[in-house]
């Protein structure tokens, strides 16, 4: 497998691994506000999210830069 093949591979790996953990705070996020949890919590969970969400699109755009 090309040096390339595997920089590909491991990157997409990671961005599927974002997405799950972007996916589980989700629903994180929605049963702590259906158990009335704390508004620091959720904006916790929020902002951690929302990291999420920024390194998701960081590195789909540059997997779009090299496809």
């Amino acid at each position: 497998m090309s040096d390339y093949k595997s920089h590909l591979d491991k990157a997409n790996a990671r961005l599927d691994s974002l997405y799950r953990v972007h996916r589980d705070l989700d629903e994180q996020i929605k049963k702590e506000f259906d158990n009335f949890s704390k508004d620091s919590i959720i904006k916790g969970l929020k902002r951690k999210k929302l990291g999420i969400k920024q390194q998701i699109t960081d590195l789909e755009s540059i997997l779009e830069i090299v496809k």
